[in-house]
């Protein structure tokens, strides 16, 4: 395991070149409320929907996570993103 100040590094140097940050807004903060409540769902799933409702607001075409299973089970049929696992 990593220490915290490896993650650190690692996000601020390394995997920070592969992403692309996107600054939250009340739309995607209620989309994803209200994408939780339509299923079901509560609880920290919340901050997978909110990456996942950002990554849609930029029309991200593919949403790359250690934790496909559960980003997939938010997905619905007109979601336009493909989830991809890292592992």
């Amino acid at each position: 395991m990593m220490s915290p100040a490896n993650v650190e590094d690692v996000l601020l140097n390394d995997f920070a070149k592969l992403l692309t940050y996107v600054a939250g807004d009340s739309g995607v903060y209620r989309r994803s409320v209200q994408r939780l409540s339509g299923q079901g769902l509560r609880g920290a799933i919340i901050y997978d929907a909110l990456h996942l409702e950002s990554a849609l607001a930029i029309k991200a075409s593919i949403l790359y996570t250690d934790n496909a299973k559960d980003f997939r089970r938010l997905l619905t049929p007109d979601d336009p993103i493909r989830i991809e696992g890292i592992r």
